[in-house]
C-alpha cells in the first residue's frame, strides 16, 4: 500500500468512500473492502452510515487497538502485548467516565504539578505511550485535556497510578469487548 504524507499522517493513498451507501450493502461492501486490505474508510456523520461501517468493521475481522485503558483498569498485558508486536494503542473511556476527577490520590499528584486529576490521568497514559481519546461536551475541557504536554510525571507518581488499576474493573462493557484477564 501507497500512503500519502502530510503533517506527520500517513493516509493510504486508496480509500473507500461510503456516501450514500445504506444498510446491509454499505456494510458488506465495508467488510469486504477491509478484508481486500483497505484501510482508508471513508465516513461523516451527515452521511449517516456510521452504523452500517461498524458493522461492517466489526465482521470483517481487522483487528483495532483501542480498549478501555485507565488507572483503575489494568491493561498491562494488552500494551505489553502491543508494544511487542508494534501496535499503537487507544485508550477510550481514559478518565474513567469521569470519576477520575474526584480521586483524592490523582488529585494529591495533580497539586505537585498545578494540574487537575483528569490532566494527570491523560499524562499517565501518554507517558506510557499510548493514545487517549476523551470524550467531552465542555468546551472549558477540551483545552484542559490537551494541556498535558508542559509537565511529565515522575517515575514514582507513574508507578502510584499503574498501582491503581486491576484486571476486571471496567466500566464500559458493549458486549463486544473481548474476554482477557
Amino acid at each position: 500500500m501507497l500512503f500519502v504524507e502530510a503533517n506527520g499522517a500517513r493516509i493510504p493513498a486508496i480509500g473507500l468512500g461510503t456516501w450514500e451507501l445504506r444498510g446491509r450493502a454499505c456494510a458488506r461492501i465495508v467488510e469486504q473492502a477491509l478484508r481486500l486490505g483497505y484501510r482508508h474508510i471513508d465516513t461523516a456523520q451527515v452521511y449517516e452510515n456510521e452504523r452500517e461501517v461498524g458493522e461492517g468493521l466489526r465482521a470483517s475481522g481487522v483487528k483495532r487497538d483501542q480498549v478501555e485503558y485507565h488507572p483503575y483498569l489494568d491493561q498491562s498485558k494488552v500494551r505489553e502485548a502491543c508494544m511487542r508486536y508494534g501496535m499503537a494503542l487507544v485508550a477510550y473511556s481514559p478518565v474513567a467516565k469521569g470519576r477520575i476527577k474526584s480521586d483524592h490520590a490523582l488529585q494529591r499528584i495533580g497539586e505537585r504539578y498545578g494540574k487537575t486529576a483528569a490532566q494527570i490521568c491523560l499524562r499517565w497514559l501518554v507517558q506510557q505511550g499510548v493514545a487517549a481519546i476523551p470524550r467531552t461536551s465542555k468546551l472549558e475541557r477540551l483545552s484542559e485535556n490537551i494541556e498535558i504536554f508542559d509537565f511529565e510525571l515522575s517515575e514514582e507518581h507513574m508507578q502510584q497510578i499503574s498501582g491503581m488499576g486491576s484486571a476486571g474493573s471496567r466500566l464500559t462493557d458493549f458486549g463486544m469487548a473481548p474476554k482477557w484477564d
